[in-house]
């Protein structure tokens, strides 16, 4: 793994085609840690919930870093109602 990393700023409004762009990202950063900014987020969707916590699944199996940094409100409360809050600390519920 390098010390390099990435940070993908999440937009207001996650929707499909915010996905797509997302895991485009996440895929092209390969052994690079990621930093996803949630400062921004206003309604966030469980496709994106899903997505995050799949690729963050992976890449703690391939010990590669993935965190979200300045939740919002409303990203914080969406991953809780979702029961995942545990991806804003960046590990995979308790492993």
């Amino acid at each position: 793994m390098t010390a390099e990393s990435v940070t993908f700023e999440l937009p207001e409004t996650i929707k499909v085609e915010e996905c797509h762009t997302l895991d485009e990202f996440i895929r092209s950063a390969a052994d690079r840690a990621i930093v996803l900014d949630g400062h921004r987020v206003r309604k966030f969707s469980g496709l994106a919930a899903q997505l995050i916590a799949a690729h963050q699944g992976t890449r703690h199996e391939a010990n590669v870093r993935m965190s979200i940094t300045l939740p919002s409100q409303a990203l914080t409360d969406a991953l809780a109602t979702l029961d995942l809050s545990h991806l804003l600390h960046g590990d995979r519920g308790g492993e």
